[in-house]
């Protein structure tokens, strides 16, 4: 309780377009590699084959070169601490990629058409299948379908009659209505990504809102320590946990002696005033992350002390009253400070004890303290015939 929580480091837009641009290409490649052994079948049909196979392993290799980039990038979260570089490495690789396939015309002997047109669909296809890929980037895209594309321009605008021409208009009115339609779905991409991080920070937000609300509802609002819900939840918690480990549970139950006549005497202000004396005091004596100190109620504090059994919650329970006495906070109704009666006892979890049977043990502890004269400390079944009676 009163640590400050650690909120994550907000992810940007261009940051999660890098991200995304890197993890979408895993699926992409596949794809790729398929269609591209395709058209090297159907090119090796003619043109010679050595040709073809050197393009085919130029392209695999390229394809497992950028995977393993892209991975890398991901891994090392290379997205995230510099997505300019990233982006721009895979931009390299889409372009080297479209030049292989651009590249794939001048294998074709001008003579065999209907191969070249073979080509041209598959680049067509691919062109089209890589916009939902690329649509993270403004310029990826554009500059991956111009080294695809300018090639194949070069190639058929060579003479070769009206069909060529045809052709090449046909390529060029195609290669524009891709670029608009990126530009459309690349816009729509970023307000998608704009929301979703809105909706991402949003809930962040909320959450942290959420675990501070359930702080404060577990925080007693005037000694600043856990309050009788913060002490239900967490003596629940180490009950159940001791209970697997057969361990017991300490209680330290205390209550602040006459504190009605310092009140009555002193005022409401000073009462709230060695309330929170008393806490700071006892926060003290806690040392490990299991340990709690609440607020009982009124002006009873109880102590949480996972494994000590009768012999630890004596002690602890020892410097709990010494602590408050080094307070030495002044009684305005009498001589001498403030003290404490304390009534400690060891729950055991393992042997069926429930938490409020624990708690009434150490409530009569405490009672039997004041019965006694106050400013002392009674263990219950702290005798060895009691404990052998009770196990």
């Amino acid at each position: 309780m009163g640590e400050a929580e650690q909120q994550p480091d907000a992810i940007t837009v261009r940051q999660e377009q890098a991200r995304l641009l890197h993890s979408q290409l895993g699926r992409g490649l596949p794809l790729d590699l398929l269609v591209g052994g395709v058209v090297a079948g159907v090119v090796a049909t003619a043109t010679g084959m050595a040709d073809v196979f050197i393009w085919w392993a130029s392209l695999t290799l390229l394809a497992f070169l950028r995977y393993r980039h892209c991975q890398q990038t991901l891994r090392l979260r290379l997205w995230k601490t510099a997505p300019a570089r990233a982006v721009a490495f895979f931009g390299v690789g889409a372009i080297g990629d479209g030049l292989l396939w651009g590249s794939v015309l001048f294998l074709i002997d001008p003579a065999h058409a209907w191969a070249e047109a073979v080509a041209i669909c598959a680049m067509s296809g691919v062109a089209v299948a890589s916009i939902a890929a690329m649509t993270q980037s403004g310029w990826v895209f554009p500059a991956y379908l111009s080294a695809m594309m300018l090639p194949a321009l070069y190639d058929v605008s060579q003479p070769g009659g009206w069909s060529h021409n045809v052709l090449l208009a046909m390529i060029a009115l195609f290669g524009l209505f891709l670029l608009r339609a990126f530009a459309r779905v690349c816009t729509e991409s970023r307000e998608n990504i704009q929301l979703q991080l809105d909706k991402d920070a949003a809930m962040t937000e909320l959450a942290a809102a959420n675990r501070r609300i359930d702080a404060l509802s577990k925080t007693d609002q005037l000694t600043g320590i856990a309050n009788r819900r913060g002490f239900d939840v967490h003596v629940a918690e180490e009950w159940r946990r001791a209970a697997r480990r057969h361990e017991p549970v300490g209680l330290l139950l205390m209550d602040i002696d006459r504190f009605k006549l310092f009140n009555d005497s002193a005022g409401h202000q000073a009462g709230d005033e060695c309330l929170r004396r008393i806490a700071s005091a006892l926060q003290t004596i806690t040392q490990r992350s299991g340990d709690l100190v609440a607020r009982f109620g009124g002006e009873e504090f109880i102590v949480v002390l996972p494994g000590a059994d009768e012999a630890a919650v004596a002690r602890v329970a020892e410097l709990a009253r010494a602590a408050v006495a080094r307070e030495r906070v002044p009684r305005p109704d009498a001589e001498g400070h403030v003290t404490v009666s304390i009534g400690a006892a060891s729950g055991r979890p393992g042997e069926g004890e429930s938490v409020g049977q624990a708690v009434l043990r150490a409530d009569r502890s405490l009672y039997a303290a004041k019965l006694a004269g106050r400013d002392r400390i009674i263990v219950a079944d702290a005798e060895p015939a009691v404990r052998r009676r009770a196990s």
